[in-house]
C-alpha cells in the first residue's frame, strides 16, 4: 500500500527525527514519528497533524496504526485558544482507532492548546519525564482518551475527555497521582474516570459517561465537582486492602443510575455538597 502525499500537506514525515525541528501548516504523518534523545520538535500554533491510516514503518506499540513517540527527547506544541494544534486521522470521514495516538516514553512534553482527535488512545504515558498538559482535548478514541500507566506526578488543568469508546481518562498504576483542574469528562463509553490512590479533583464537570462517573481509590479530594447523569455510581471509591480518606468539598453529585457514592472501607468527609441518587 502507497498512499499519495495529502494535497494541500506542508510536510510529509516518517521515521527518526534529529536535531531541531519545527511543523507549521498541514504536516501529513505516513509512519511512525520518534523523538529520540537530543531532537526536539516544535509543533506551532495552528498546525494540523494528519495521520495516514497505514503505518509505513510496521513497528511500535500498533504496527498497523501511525505513532508519534517521545523516546528522550523534547517535545514542544504550542497551540492557542484561536489557534489549538489539531492531531487527527487524514481521512476525509474520521473513524476512530484510524490513528494510534501521541506516546510519552521519556525526556520532556508540553502540550498547549492541543486536540486529539480519532486515534486508539489520544495520549499513553508509559515513561518518566517532565509533562506539562494544559487546555487539551481528547475526543473520538476507539479506547481510552489518555491513559497513564506509569508512576509520577502529573498536572491536567483545562482539559476535555469526551466521547471516548473507553473511559476519558485512565491511570493504571498505583503510584501515580493525578490532579486534574477546570476539566470535563462527558460521555464517554466506559468509565468517565478511572484513576488510583490520592487523587485530586478541582471544579471538574464528570456527566453522561456510560459507567461510573469517577472510579478510584482511597486519598481522594473533590472539589466542587459535578458528577451528573452518568450510567452507574456517581463516585465509587474502591477497597485496595488499607482504610483510606475520600474529602468531598461543594459541588453537586445527583441523577447518576446507581448510588452518588459507594465507599470500599473508605471514610468520608463530605461538606457542602449535595449527594443524590
Amino acid at each position: 500500500y502507497t498512499r499519495p502525499p495529502l494535497a494541500g500537506a506542508t510536510k510529509t514525515v516518517s521515521g527518526t527525527i534529529s536535531g531541531a525541528q519545527t511543523w507549521t501548516g498541514t504536516v501529513f504523518l505516513k509512519g511512525d514519528v520518534r523523538i529520540p534523545q537530543g531532537a526536539t520538535l516544535t509543533i506551532l500554533p495552528g498546525t494540523k497533524v494528519l495521520s495516514d491510516w497505514v503505518d509505513n514503518q510496521g513497528g511500535g506499540t500498533d504496527g498497523t496504526r501511525i505513532e508519534l513517540i517521545v523516546d528522550g527527547g523534547r517535545l514542544v506544541v504550542v497551540g492557542t485558544a484561536a489557534a489549538p494544534v489539531v492531531f487527527n486521522s487524514a481521512a476525509t470521514s474520521p473513524a476512530r482507532g484510524d490513528w494510534y495516538g501521541l506516546r510519552f516514553r521519556s525526556g520532556s512534553m508540553t502540550l498547549t492548546y492541543a486536540n486529539f482527535d480519532y486515534g486508539r488512545k489520544g495520549l499513553t504515558i508509559e515513561g518518566g519525564g517532565e509533562v506539562s498538559m494544559g487546555y487539551c482535548s481528547f475526543r473520538n478514541s476507539s479506547e481510552s482518551g489518555a491513559h497513564v500507566t506509569v508512576a509520577g506526578t502529573y498536572e491536567l488543568n483545562n482539559c476535555s475527555f469526551l466521547n471516548n469508546g473507553g473511559s476519558g481518562l485512565v491511570a493504571s498504576d498505583g503510584g501515580s497521582r493525578l490532579t486534574l483542574t477546570n476539566s470535563v469528562i462527558s460521555s464517554n463509553g466506559s468509565y468517565g474516570l478511572q484513576l488510583n490512590y490520592n487523587s485530586t479533583l478541582i471544579d471538574c464537570v464528570i456527566n453522561q459517561n456510560s459507567g461510573t462517573g469517577l472510579y478510584c481509590g482511597p486519598g481522594l479530594t473533590l472539589t466542587r465537582p459535578r458528577v451528573e447523569g452518568n450510567g452507574g455510581y456517581g463516585v465509587d471509591v474502591f477497597w485496595n486492602g488499607t482504610e483510606g480518606t475520600a474529602t468531598i468539598t461543594g459541588g453537586n453529585i445527583s441523577s447518576n443510575r446507581s448510588r452518588g457514592i459507594t465507599l470500599g472501607y473508605t471514610t468520608a468527609v463530605l461538606q457542602n455538597v449535595v449527594v443524590e441518587r
